[in-house]
This record gives structure tokens, sequence and C-alpha cells, in this order.
């Protein structure tokens, strides 16, 4: 088995309950365990593999692996941040915290827990997910259809896109941009316009997987 830190792989963290995230909760609970989703490639006629063929197909599918994790370190954090997107990069820590009039964007001192950077977002938005692509950081607002565009050095604004339906959780594969909405469907996006370029059902032993929220490459 490859192990995690050594594999390029999609990983797919599904909410626990309605409203609630596998990386955090919405109404301010404790996350939940969730299982980690195989992801499938939709054939022709738009359905997955085991879609629309019954307990058959289903039964034939390999079992999806069930991944669990083991704490290695913990580091300080600030309480009052709600961590909606979050990643490494170059020895930094760049964090997207949610809730309206509390949202913002923080280069973090990993060591301490304390913003070097914090960038405030209007009282109107909650953030959401957080991916670097090309340089620039791209952050989701949940339900404002705007994605917020952030230079890497200073963390000031260089531009927006705009979407259509709820914005959760967002990652980079090197080519697009992958977004979760909340539903059982990923959206491929590119980085530069953040248009569509292709869409992709998840599906955990045959069956839709809703609720995706945070993503990871």
């Amino acid at each position: 088995m490859i192990p995690w830190w050594r594999a390029a792989a999609l990983v797919v963290l599904a909410a626990a309950g309605a409203g609630t995230g596998a990386w955090a909760c919405r109404d301010g609970g404790s996350a939940r365990e969730a299982p980690v989703a195989a992801t499938e490639r939709p054939d022709a006629g738009g359905g997955g593999a085991a879609a629309g063929r019954g307990p058959a197909a289903t039964a034939a599918s390999p079992p999806v692996e069930r991944l669990r994790v083991r704490v290695v370190a913990s580091y300080p954090h600030d309480p009052d941040a709600f961590t909606q997107g979050l990643l490494w990069h170059d020895g930094a820590l760049y964090e997207s915290t949610g809730r309206y009039g509390r949202s913002s964007l923080r280069l973090v001192d990993l060591a301490t827990g304390v913003p070097q950077v914090q960038v405030p977002l209007p009282r109107d938005l909650f953030a959401e997910g957080l991916a670097l692509a090309h340089g620039r950081l791209v952050q989701l607002t949940w339900l404002n259809g705007r994605a917020l565009v952030w230079s890497l050095d200073g963390l000031t604004p260089v531009g927006e896109h705009r979407y259509r339906g709820e914005g959760w959780g967002l990652t980079f594969d090197g080519r697009s941009l992958v977004m979760s909405d909340g539903s059982a469907v990923l959206t491929f996006r590119d980085p530069q316009s953040f248009a569509v370029e292709r869409r992709l059902k998840v599906r955990l032993e045959g069956r839709p997987l809703r609720a995706l929220n945070e993503l990871e490459w």
C-alpha cells in the first residue's frame, strides 16, 4: 500500500448529517467521522458504472477502502476561528474561516496559532473552501455565489468569479479547481475563468454520496 502522503489522490470528506460537515460544522458542533469516498467516472450515458444496473452491478463493485487517521502532532488554534478551508504551502498555513460577520482569510503561524495576516470579509459573506492555483488563492462563499481571488503575497484581493449554487469545499489537482456544493457531484472548473469543465458524480457502494464537503488533493 502506498502511504497516503506519497499518493496523489482526491480525498472527499462528506458531511455526517444535515447542515454539518466533516471538516467543520456550521452549527458549531463537533465534526464527526465520515467516510472517504471513492469517485467514479461517468460513462457515456452520464451515469456511473453501478448506476441504473441494479444490485448485481453494485455487488460486483470493489469495496471502498475506509481510511483512518492517526494524530502525530497538535498545535494551538484560535478557538473562535470557524475553519472552512485550510491549506499548507511552502511552510505557511492559510485558513478560510466562516460565519456571517466573522469570515476571514488568514495566514497563520503554525507554532503559535496566531494569524500573521488576517483579512476580514464583508459581513454578508460566509467564507468556505480555499485552494491555491497558479500562485493565487481562491476562496468560496457559501450562499453568495462568489469566489474571491487573492494574491498569495500579502493576501490582497485581485479578482472575483461568480457561480451558481452553494460553495462548500475546494481543491486544485494541478489542472482544475475541484469544487463541492453539498450534493453528490463534484464540479471541475478552469482555474483562470472558473468556467465549468465537467462534473463527476460520487458514489459510495453504488449509491450517491451526498453532502460532500471539504476536498484535499
